[in-house]
């Protein structure tokens, strides 16, 4: 249950069995606004749940099903642009990131301009200028390409470059730029015999330092893969990126005896970095657009039925809503 919000019995004749669910679009009493926004990934994931309950939900629940979890993990739930899968380091981590997605994907068709969903505003923030990064970007940054010196040696982006090349044996090709004079890395894998994405590229990621923008890129790359071969066809794609690192490691602190290959200490060195990327990005493509209230512009068209609902369920469970005019989605 969501504190503040109305639950409501369901109950089925086959088999016998009646139970409290929570209806986030339901009437709530004007003294329970939304709730603070999640602290960690444990409470967005109960939210998540009421989002996607299977009787009173707004959005189709991210699971794992019978997709595989190594090399890297899989969640797949359904969408308005079809059956999405989304990789990540974790499972957890997967079904996050599938659900933002998803619900961006459905807002899309009823809100003129770029839509960013995240657990709350940091996390959206997170989201929205690293696709206003990607979009402004394309497939290269500026100057000259870095070395691979300046990322091979990072555990991760060795571990995911090797998964990609060596474990499933893709012929891929990396490059990572840095984006103008600031502190954020654009990667970009490509595959030379025609991958899909903008300009043929297989994955691409922004973050803060050229190991994180690589590693992510080849992971990304690698759930990709993974999503074509054993998700269902014509599946649409959802990259993990750096904003979900804060929400994966708030409340825990890893082990000392840990390096940044511990997926754990790794992430804990990205959200430290985050507000710094955050920083720089939005000097490099503007601000952000405002957060979607219940008093502001409410969606328009065909698709407001459908969209209304979601922006009501989101923001009943603490979710932040970008949005804004023009530009990508």
């Amino acid at each position: 249950m969501l504190p503040g919000r109305p639950a409501v019995l369901v109950a089925l004749a086959r088999p016998p069995h009646a139970s409290y669910r929570p209806w986030v679009t339901g009437p709530a009493a004007p003294s329970c606004p939304s709730p603070a926004p999640a602290g960690d990934l444990s409470e967005t994931l109960r939210r998540i749940g009421a989002l996607t309950d299977r009787y009173l939900g707004v959005l189709d629940a991210p699971r794992p099903d019978d997709l595989p979890q190594l090399p890297a993990a899989l969640a797949t739930c359904a969408s308005v642009a079809g059956p999405l899968v989304a990789g990540a380091p974790r499972t957890d981590l997967a079904r996050l990131t599938a659900a933002c997605r998803a619900a961006e994907l459905h807002l899309a068709e009823g809100i003129r301009g770029p839509v960013s969903v995240g657990a709350g505003a940091g996390h959206a923030l997170g989201r929205a200028l690293r696709r206003a990064a990607l979009a402004t970007a394309g497939s290269s940054g500026t100057g000259h390409a870095l070395g691979e010196e300046e990322w091979r040696e990072h555990p991760q982006a060795r571990h995911w470059w090797t998964v990609l090349t060596r474990h499933l044996e893709l012929p891929m090709r990396m490059t990572v730029h840095r984006l103008a004079s600031e502190q954020a890395y654009l990667a970009v894998v490509r595959d030379p015999s025609g991958g899909t994405g903008p300009a043929g590229a297989a994955a691409r990621a922004v973050e803060a330092t050229p190991a994180d923008a690589a590693a992510l890129a080849a992971l990304g790359a690698v759930t990709r893969a993974m999503a074509a071969d054993h998700g269902p066809a014509g599946a649409v794609h959802a990259a993990f990126s750096g904003a979900e690192a804060p929400l994966a490691v708030a409340g825990a602190e890893p082990a000392s005896w840990t390096d940044e290959g511990w997926t754990d200490r790794w992430l804990t060195g990205i959200a430290r970095r985050e507000p710094e990327l955050c920083a720089a990005l939005a000097r490099l493509t503007g601000p952000p657009p405002e957060p979607w209230r219940p008093d502001g512009a409410e969606p328009t068209g065909s698709a407001a039925e459908s969209a209304g609902p979601v922006l009501a369920g989101l923001y009943a469970c603490g979710f932040t809503v970008l949005a804004g005019q023009g530009g990508p989605r």
